[in-house]
């Protein structure tokens, strides 16, 4: 009985992770056509508004430079 949910399970993140990857020809179009023009917007007008709005709050819409990671134990360590 398990066995055959972790089957389902391990079947359905394989569809996910393919479907992840995948962009309808319409997006990858606009991407191509209006990305760097969109993202020259973004910055030049959006982004120093999120940096004032943000800034009240004490923090920046930039991500940290360092991201932590659980950690983890070796094999045979207490």
């Amino acid at each position: 009985m398990f066995a055959e949910a972790a089957e389902g399970a391990h079947a359905a993140a394989e569809h996910a992770e393919e479907a992840e990857h995948h962009a309808p020809i319409i997006v990858q179009l606009v991407n191509h056509y209006f990305g760097e023009a969109a993202l020259n917007f973004e910055l030049k007008y959006t982004k120093p508004i999120w940096d004032k709005v943000l800034g009240f709050f004490g923090t920046t819409p930039e991500p940290p430079l360092v991201l932590t990671q659980p950690r983890t134990r070796s094999p045979g360590t207490r």
